[in-house]
């Protein structure tokens, strides 16, 4: 992990902070300068520590996801932060200095999900930071409500711009758990404890998602198309976890020689990877699909094989997007207790760290030395 670098705060008096933006009929983002944010009353201000770019965030360069704020024709960028209070309401329960990180998504305030989880809502009202018609984290400091704000612990350090995919995967889990209480010994048998599982994926979120079923004791492989020898499946074979290169071994060829897999994660976004995968659920397996598809054309899949299956082996396939507050809580306990474990090898998901004058540059690296690429907003204050 790069030496931590002592943090300056933003010059609350300036007139404008540094921000990275995408432009309407642009697919590269522009680091400009924006007007000063302006806490409001009951608002927290503030500023950006490290901030994470993935997947998501190359597909709203790409236009394939998101959407700009109604009536304007930029989007400030990034929805994984890690920031630093500096102003806070005194009945928020935050005091300057905190270390905080922020939900992505705000409800629409208008449905029953709302009210209780955001990342359910069936609406299209929702909005999420630096996606979906709300600024992102891509500045110097920015405000927010204080309930969407989850304090770090000390100890994570910068480690804790890991939380917000860590989350995706904590609720995925947490659903899949839920699910596989309808078999009936599944709990007397240690839940997940001893079983297989494949992790499809080893970008930021597959590779935490990689540790984190790891540490529930469950006999782990990791899909991509990467050789062993690249950074995540290199990482990943030093805590016990098995590689699937599927230029080289179909999945469900792996999957007949080893009887199945009883959870899958299918963080790629490419659907004939996830319907390959759905055919290597044992039975009574779940999956579960977080990755996004960009616009692609049509698949031709087994679909009579793949239902025959699910129903006869009572498989289940489901969905997951976002998350709610505990999950963002429960992923910081869970990166503590990651790192805990296996102190050198988390550290070294973060392979890539830039300023934010390196953004274009940040953007464009990729390849098989690339885990989790982030931007320190403390260099060049």
């Amino acid at each position: 992990m790069p030496r931590q670098e002592q943090a300056r705060a933003p010059d609350v008096q300036a007139s404008t902070v540094r921000a990275v933006v995408l432009r309407r009929g642009e697919s590269g983002p522009r680091l400009v300068q924006a007007p000063r944010p302006e806490a409001r009353k009951g608002q927290a201000l503030v500023r950006t520590l490290r901030a994470g770019i993935d997947g998501t965030d190359e597909e709203v360069l790409r236009g394939a996801h998101g959407a700009f704020p109604p009536g304007r024709d930029e989007l400030v960028l990034g929805h994984e932060c890690l920031g630093e209070v500096v102003e806070a309401p005194p009945e928020s329960g935050l005091v300057p200095g905190d270390r905080v990180v922020p939900l992505v998504r705000h409800g629409c305030g208008a449905c029953e999900a709302c009210a209780r989880r955001a990342d359910f809502c069936p609406t299209e009202g929702y909005r999420e930071h630096g996606i979906k018609e709300m600024d992102g984290f891509f500045r110097d400091a920015w405000v927010d409500d204080p309930a969407t704000l989850v304090k770090a612990p000390p100890g994570l350090d910068d480690l804790a711009v890991l939380v917000e995919p860590l989350s995706v995967v904590v609720k995925a889990f947490d659903e899949a758990r839920r699910i596989q209480q309808r078999v009936p010994w599944f709990e007397e048998a240690g839940g997940f404890r001893g079983q297989r599982a494949l992790m499809a994926g080893t970008g930021s979120l597959g590779t935490l998602g990689a540790f984190l079923l790891a540490s529930e004791g469950m006999e782990v492989w990791a899909l991509d198309r990467d050789a062993d020898d690249a950074a995540a499946p290199a990482l990943l074979r030093e805590i016990g976890v098995k590689h699937v290169n599927t230029r080289e071994r179909h999945v469900v060829d792996v999957a007949e020689q080893v009887g199945g897999f009883d959870l899958v994660l299918e963080a790629t976004g490419a659907p004939q990877v996830a319907f390959d995968c759905v055919q290597t659920l044992a039975g009574n397996g779940c999956m579960a699909m977080l990755g996004v598809p960009a616009d692609r054309p049509p698949l031709p899949v087994p679909a009579d094989e793949i239902m025959r299956r699910m129903v006869l082996e009572n498989q289940v396939l489901f969905g997951s997007v976002n998350s709610a507050r505990r999950h963002f809580e429960e992923a910081m306990r869970r990166l503590a207790d990651l790192r805990a474990r296996w102190p050198g090898q988390v550290d070294r998901i973060v392979t890539h760290v830039f300023s934010p004058d390196e953004i274009v540059e940040a953007y464009q690296v990729r390849g098989p030395s690339v885990i989790k690429k982030v931007v320190d907003w403390t260099r060049g204050r």
